[in-house]
């Protein structure tokens, strides 16, 4: 873990921010829900009984920031990669001043993105950007989740068939929840199933639901209608939960607004951008063939935080038609840095 703090504070700070009894396995009859969420379940429980699933305790909050980007869009990509934040929203403020504070201690460069990492102020910037959410002062209690999939696997939903995806297309169609290309709509029901389920497992009733997610095909018009009705069935289909408000978002484009909330996307940005890289050039080479900035990134999600809780899931298709999901972690490429603090969690 990361932090700065005396070490027998950061102890307890480090435990209160630990959700030390999740409901997982969350999922009773498991027929009833896609193969990507019967899967992470099962992974989830598997490392819940050994006693290594660290998830942050966000009942304390009144609203749970969510945010979303995807990975693997381009033509050469072998794996889709979806990373989420889910976040304490009402501790915002400390981490984003943090970040604007270093954005203009290295002239004030515009967005953090994974596509941008080869500008020299962003490089200058990305050790300190990494490290905001975990700072001792007031650390952004939260979950990172990376989801990896390999593009072998045709369908999360059904059962891994290359048909799959015109179904799910026509299923939501007759359902009247819109028109919808069946790749569209693969990815659709990954990412709101993924969502609905983390919320299930991180919320309570009462809380807040605030989503922003990068612009994408899902939530384009005419088709956002579409998109809400079938997150609002998703949530109620994982859990009795009742929110008090859900709103949703896209990145701010009005340029006074970059230092804000965009900034938080950032984090799953660097990480979708950073694992589709590493994945696919694994699978093509043999051996990953990434950037320093993208090792840096690597190596950073490696490590557990002491507000920000990382968790990496690969999903690669079986010899059953079917896919395993298997957890993963980057082995570090550079030395532990220097102000690393490990923490004994008592779960």
């Amino acid at each position: 873990m990361l932090s700065e703090g005396p070490p027998a504070q950061v102890d307890k700070l480090a435990n209160a921010l630990v959700f030390k009894h999740p409901s997982i396995p969350l999922l009773g009859n498991a027929e009833e829900y896609p193969l990507l969420t019967r899967v992470i379940d099962g992974v989830l429980a598997l490392k819940k009984d050994r006693r290594e699933l660290l998830l942050p305790n966000l009942h304390e909050f009144d609203t749970i920031g969510i945010f979303s980007d995807y990975g693997g869009e381009a033509p050469d990509s072998k794996y889709s990669t979806y990373s989420f934040l889910f976040s304490a929203y009402d501790l915002r403020e400390d981490t984003l001043q943090r970040l604007e504070a270093t954005r203009a201690a290295n002239n004030g460069f515009g967005e953090m993105c994974f596509k941008k990492l080869d500008d020299g102020n962003r490089q200058r910037a990305l050790p300190d950007w990494l490290a905001a959410p975990d700072r001792f002062e007031v650390p952004l209690s939260g979950l990172l989740f990376n989801l990896v999939v390999d593009k072998a696997v045709h369908s999360v939903v059904f059962k891994n068939d290359h048909l799959d995806r015109a179904v799910i297309a026509a299923c939501l169609r007759d359902e009247g929840f819109g028109e919808w290309k069946p790749d569209v709509a693969e990815k659709l029901i990954r990412i709101v199933h993924c969502v609905a389920y983390w919320c299930a497992v991180l919320a309570r009733d009462g809380q807040k639901l605030l989503w922003m997610t990068d612009d994408d095909a899902i939530v384009a018009q005419p088709r956002i209608n579409g998109f809400r009705k079938i997150l609002a069935a998703a949530l109620r289909k994982y859990a009795t939960i009742r929110y008090a408000d859900i709103a949703f978002a896209t990145p701010f484009k009005n340029a006074k607004r970059k230092g804000s909330l965009n900034d938080l996307l950032s984090y799953p940005d660097l990480a979708a951008g950073s694992f589709d890289s590493y994945f696919t050039t694994m699978q093509k080479f043999g051996t990953p063939v990434v950037k320093s900035t993208t090792v840096e990134v690597l190596n950073w999600l490696c490590e557990q935080g002491l507000g920000l809780k990382r968790l990496n899931i690969l999903l690669e298709p079986n010899a059953i038609g079917g896919a395993d999901a298997t957890f993963f972690s980057m082995v570090r490429a550079i030395e532990q840095p220097p102000n690393t603090v490990r923490i004994g969690i008592r779960l």
